[in-house]
């Protein structure tokens, strides 16, 4: 899917979830919101104005930019009420209320929203994020067995039903709450090292492929690109990668290479 008809749908399911029992006319302009995906690296991650959502730094974690998307509807939402829209307490209630709802509903990970740079450096979100109390006596009906590493069980998880994802890299089926440990327990008497986790059918899954870029004196250090899984082409070394794991390849690629070359690294796609 297109991601910024992604982001238009997972906009749409935020403000059911959070305001599903509102007036029909309170829905029509609380939906009434582009929401813009933007590639440029900025100092804020998000940016409301004039019933426009900007998101920026695509290469931060799920968790984050959906968070970066339930900021700008906070902000929205505070405009559609108010008519103007600022950081005052107004705007963090709104904000606290998606947020809270969506975790409830599993929409994103609480868990990595809170071992993220964002909530790190976020005073705003490690506040409100503190108040959070999950019911841990729910239970979901189904999840999401998620397998990599598989490469030997393939055909045996095919003909079970698993379908491959290529965007996560991973082979994976719904199955029963009840059935996930049983399921698992199979899966690694058949390869002991395969890696299985599971996520809940309703999370909101923003991963998508783009390319580290390099540019500069690089001719002498070829062989440490190469070695590392890049390639050459219209004068720009290139590697794809998901969106989220930029930051980690960026850090390795340039402890790898000489420091002081004016070599320039960016994430393009």
């Amino acid at each position: 899917m297109d991601l910024q008809r992604q982001m238009k749908q997972y906009k749409d399911e935020l403000l059911k979830t959070a305001f599903g029992d509102l007036s029909d006319e309170e829905k029509k302009s609380y939906s009434a919101v582009f929401v813009e995906l933007c590639r440029d690296i900025r100092k804020s991650n998000e940016r409301y104005n004039d019933r426009r959502i900007t998101i920026y730094n695509l290469y931060r974690q799920e968790s984050e930019i959906i968070n970066s998307l339930i900021i700008g509807l906070a902000h929205h939402v505070d405009f559609c009420r108010h008519g103007e829209t600022d950081n005052t307490q107004g705007f963090r209630d709104i904000y606290q209320d998606i947020l809270f709802k969506a975790l409830d509903a599993d929409k994103l990970s609480y868990d990595e929203l809170k071992n993220s740079n964002d909530y790190q450096t976020k005073k705003p979100i490690r506040n409100i994020l503190a108040s959070y109390w999950r019911d841990e006596s729910k239970t979901e009906s189904e999840r999401i067995i998620e397998v990599r590493n598989c490469y030997d069980i393939r055909d045996v998880l095919k003909n079970s039903g698993f379908v491959y994802n290529e965007l996560l890299q991973s082979w994976e089926k719904r199955f029963p709450f009840g059935e996930i440990r049983k399921v698992s327990a199979n899966l690694a008497a058949l390869k002991p090292d395969v890696a299985i986790t599971t996520r809940s059918v309703n999370r909101m899954v923003f991963e998508f492929t783009a390319y580290v870029c390099i540019t500069g004196k690089t001719y002498d250090y070829r062989d440490i690109l190469k070695d590392n899984g890049y390639r050459f082409r219209d004068n720009k070394w290139h590697k794809k990668i998901l969106n989220s794991q930029f930051l980690t390849e960026r850090e390795k690629i340039l402890d790898a290479l000489p420091k002081g070359q004016g070599i320039k690294v960016e994430m393009t796609y």
